[in-house]
Formats: structure tokens, sequence, C-alpha cells
């Protein structure tokens, strides 16, 4: 699996896709850009069959990052958003959950509520 990165988006072209600092490969992006990225992050994955292409796959958003060091990270992509929050708690919400592994799949926790 090629790895994810994150881009600096520089600016967004009318057709919503991001241009990204330091990438001079042709950008594919999975959703519609809009002005207000540009300064944020793009989380940009390489495309395996094509040498000189990159997917936008979404933007990372520092929610009200003037609270102090620690603000939650928010990757967002149409309906679908994963939160990671200072206090270690992780928020994955969107319209279905898909998991397939390799190996086992454990989980812990003190308590854990199935709906």
């Amino acid at each position: 699996m090629t790895p994810l990165v994150l881009r600096q988006i520089t600016e967004v072209t009318p057709a919503g896709v991001p241009v990204l600092e330091g990438e001079n490969r042709r950008v594919i992006a999975v959703q519609r850009f809009t002005a207000s990225h540009v300064g944020g992050q793009a989380v940009c994955q390489a495309v395996a069959s094509e040498d000189d292409a990159v997917l936008a796959l979404g933007v990372i958003d520092r929610a009200d990052a003037g609270q102090g060091g620690d603000a939650p990270v928010v990757l967002r992509s149409g309906e679908a958003s994963l939160t990671l929050a200072p206090d270690g708690s992780v928020r994955i919400e969107g319209g279905s959950f898909g998991l397939r592994v390799r190996n086992a799949v454990r989980v812990e926790g003190a308590t854990i509520d199935l709906n």
C-alpha cells in the first residue's frame, strides 16, 4: 500500500482541484475542494498505476487552532469524517464502515457498547 502524505494547498482551480506545494504530478481530487481549503493540508496518496498522478483524498482541518497547542485533527471526505482528539479519543462518522484485515482484530476497552 502506498503511504499517505500531507501537502500544503496553495490554490484551488475553478474545477475544484487543489494545487499542491512541492507536487509536480497530476492531481486527482476525490472531492471538490474550495478556496476555503487554501493554506490547509491535503491528505494525498500516489496512484500506483500511474507514476505521474497523485490522489487528493481530503483536507486536514485543525478545529479552532486558537485554543492552544493541541486541537482536534479532522479528516473529511464527503459525509465521512475521522476526528483525532488531543485526549486520545478517535471518532469515525459516515454512512457505513468496513474493515478488512489479514490477521486477527483485537478490541480492548474498559467497556464495550455495541448498539
